[in-house]
């Protein structure tokens, strides 16, 4: 194969990782992804150089219903692109963070999204986007404001944190004592936190940067 050198001034080691947040029965869009996704990927490759794309995309999913167990097994050995947490599924129950605690374990990648199964990120311009930004203490979204405006969090059909945050957030009390609540109000919360105690002791700031996505 023929590709092309990098356009100038691009990180080639720059790496994201994409975790879909779905639940099982959701198969029919989880086949649409991929084959999006798949096209996207290879796009990214080519315009960055390089045989194989520095962006990993997995489904994201909570233990099921017993009844699904088995078949959630089977298309993780079909496509191998599922992580099935050890959570029982859910919503603002835990599931974010989980995902959080998965990544800051296996995953080494600059960058963690947490993304939406509706939601569609175009790789080439996401990957420019973030190539522009620090590799640390970087919350991006579409940023939204809390009602009673003390903190800023990013809405959650899509948002980017860098490796830092994710493992201050997942290794902390307070996602490990956490029982239920609007878990991105949460980790918007928690990163306008650290911000204030970076400040404090002169720490850069996490920079919360805000950002557009388009549903599907």
């Amino acid at each position: 194969d023929t590709y092309t050198k990098p356009p100038p001034g691009v990180d080639q080691n720059l790496t994201i990782f994409i975790g879909i947040l779905t639940i099982y029965e959701k198969i029919e869009i989880r086949e649409c992804l991929r084959k999006l996704y798949a096209h996207n990927n290879d796009a990214l490759a080519r315009y960055l150089g390089v045989k194989k794309s520095p962006v990993t995309i997995r489904f994201v999913l909570g233990l099921p219903m017993d009844d699904y167990i088995d078949k959630l097994e089977e298309e993780s050995k079909m496509y191998g692109d599922i992580v099935i947490l050890n959570i029982t599924e859910n919503m603002n129950k835990g599931k974010t963070f989980e995902y959080f605690n998965w990544f800051a374990k296996h995953r080494e990648d600059n960058y963690m999204v947490k993304l939406d199964d509706d939601t569609f990120i175009h790789l080439i311009h996401y990957y420019r986007d973030l190539q522009d930004l620090p590799r640390e203490r970087v919350y991006y979204g579409n940023a939204l404001g809390y009602k009673d405006g003390t903190y800023t969090y990013m809405g959650g059909a899509g948002y980017t944190l860098s490796r830092d945050l994710v493992i201050d957030i997942a290794g902390s009390y307070w996602a490990s004592s956490y029982v239920s609540g609007n878990e991105d109000w949460l980790v918007g919360r928690r990163c306008t936190s650290c911000t204030m105690s970076a400040l404090q002791v002169g720490y850069p700031a996490v920079k919360i940067l805000s950002m557009t996505l388009t549903r599907i």
